[in-house]
């Protein structure tokens, strides 16, 4: 038996963060707007906070 793919609830927790504008303004201008596109941001952002954990 195939072992069950973990749901997204099980992967990720929602967290309301305040971005400085440039950033935001940049993050939008990527493409981080739109269903298919919001994955790519949250891709971005994970990415960005392991490199700073793995840096302190």
């Amino acid at each position: 038996m195939k072992p069950r793919k973990k749901q997204f609830e099980e992967l990720y927790k929602r967290d309301t963060v305040r971005l400085e504008n440039d950033f935001k303004k940049s993050f939008d201008e990527e493409g981080a707007e739109g269903k298919k596109e919001k994955k790519e941001g949250t891709r971005i952002i994970n990415e960005a906070l392991r490199m700073y954990f793995k840096e302190n």
